[in-house]
């Protein structure tokens, strides 16, 4: 986390937890990961018009809040070893939630779906950027 924070904007961290493999909610990455984005602004705005109830809750209360419901997990507390964020718990799968909302605020949203636009050579440039060692 120290080298994204110290080379990009302070990010923000999310994760939308499948219950199962092949869910819609692990959009075809059927293992626990957390997404860290350097994005330089906040989500809250659009979290909150949404739609959808968000409940502040430290990370580690997600598993004994969701049990094995599906859920999406969004955060600005970076540096915490136990970060505080919005959970919503969902009441069914839903596919590339944060990244549809993200892509909207961008002024991108055709460009929403990571299936049809992957951005494969954004990703190499990032994983260049934060493993060159020369840098600050």
């Amino acid at each position: 986390m120290t080298r994204v924070t110290t080379r990009y904007v302070r990010p923000v961290i999310f994760e939308h937890g499948s219950s199962h493999a092949g869910s819609l909610t692990s959009c075809g990455t059927d293992h626990a990961h957390l997404h860290i984005v350097p994005l330089g602004f906040s989500l809250h705005g659009a979290l909150r018009d949404s739609g959808r109830s968000w409940t502040l809750v430290r990370s580690s209360d997600i598993s004994s809040l969701v049990k094995s419901a599906e859920y999406l997990f969004y955060s600005e507390d970076v540096l915490s070893e136990d970060p505080e964020g919005l959970i919503h718990v969902l009441e069914q799968p839903t596919s590339q939630f944060f990244r549809r909302l993200i892509a909207t605020i961008l002024g991108r949203e055709a460009e929403s779906d990571y299936r049809q636009h992957p951005l494969i050579a954004h990703a190499v440039k990032t994983q260049q950027f934060l493993a060159d060692t020369d840098r600050v």
